[in-house]
């Protein structure tokens, strides 16, 4: 299953693009399992184990629970 992935603010800066479409290989797509495996890729991926950068999916904000459905938007951004 593949999301597209927008990064915003500080977090555009520190990963050097501003979206990226990212494949997801967990039984259970889950914006939880999509944090894990962008953290996964180490260096400053590894900021995004943080709680305080925050997820939202197609504009809404979200759990790290909340399902993942091929062609979804999400959306991380730095604490405020």
């Amino acid at each position: 299953m593949r999301v597209r992935v927008r990064f915003v603010g500080g977090l555009r800066d520190r990963f050097q693009t501003e979206f990226e479409f990212v494949a997801i290989e967990f039984a259970s797509p889950t914006v939880a399992a999509l944090r894990e495996t962008l953290a996964n890729r180490g260096g400053p991926w590894a900021v995004l184990v943080d709680p305080s950068y925050r997820a939202a999916v197609n504009y809404s904000h979200s759990r790290p629970g909340n399902v993942l459905c091929e062609g979804d938007e999400v959306t991380f951004f730095p604490p405020v």
